[in-house]
């Protein structure tokens, strides 16, 4: 006895799902001295029901050949009716053994939007 097989199709008019969407972004980048570098990013994302703004923003600092430390903040906001936000902090120390051969250890905390508005904190180390 052979298998039957039965194709179903099932046709939905989509035209209600689709969403234009509008993304942005402006980056810069500065050398404050030939050791101290800040560097920026902001982006945008509309779809016409919901936003999305990130900024970043970071600098770095090469305190002398070997050693080298960087930070970094970052925001994001989402809008869709209601508004939430997180944030980001970091901070990274890296050591040169050799050429090839590095250490890095860092430092982050995390500002986490919850359900009931509250925030949350989680910290992690790298």
């Amino acid at each position: 006895m052979r298998p039957r097989v039965i194709l179903i199709r099932e046709f939905r008019d989509l035209s209600s799902f689709k969403r234009s969407k509008n993304q942005y972004n402006f980056t810069f980048g500065y050398a404050v001295t030939d050791n101290i570098q800040i560097r920026g990013s902001l982006n945008l994302t509309n779809d016409g029901q919901t936003r999305l703004i990130s900024h970043d923003y970071s600098i770095s600092w090469a305190l002398s050949a070997k050693i080298s430390t960087s930070g970094t903040v970052s925001i994001t906001e989402y809008q869709n009716g209601t508004s939430s936000r997180s944030e980001r902090y970091s901070a990274q120390v890296e050591y040169s053994l050799s050429r090839r051969t590095f250490l890095s250890g860092g430092y982050s905390e995390n500002d986490l939007p919850t359900s009931s508005g509250t925030p949350a904190v989680r910290f992690e180390s790298v």
